[in-house]
């Protein structure tokens, strides 16, 4: 749950940026799953996302190294 607000905006940016359009999922029965051309776009972001440096404890650090800890 820490980390949950970089996850959320991620799919807020994906969304509001229509990157994520609705050919990128497979209806289900009760619902809606991400198709794999959803799931590179997703994954694609996450990891430029996850590169950037954010103030950390005094220091500019990568995203992905406060995860590590």
């Amino acid at each position: 749950e820490m980390y949950r607000i970089y996850i959320d905006k991620i799919v807020f940016k994906l969304f509001t940026t229509k990157k994520v359009k609705k050919e990128h999922f497979d209806k289900v029965e009760g619902g809606l799953y991400l198709n794999k051309a959803g799931k590179e776009i997703l994954i694609s972001k996450y990891n430029e996302e996850i590169e950037k440096k954010i103030q950390y404890k005094g220091r500019k650090i990568e995203l992905q190294n406060i995860i590590q800890y």
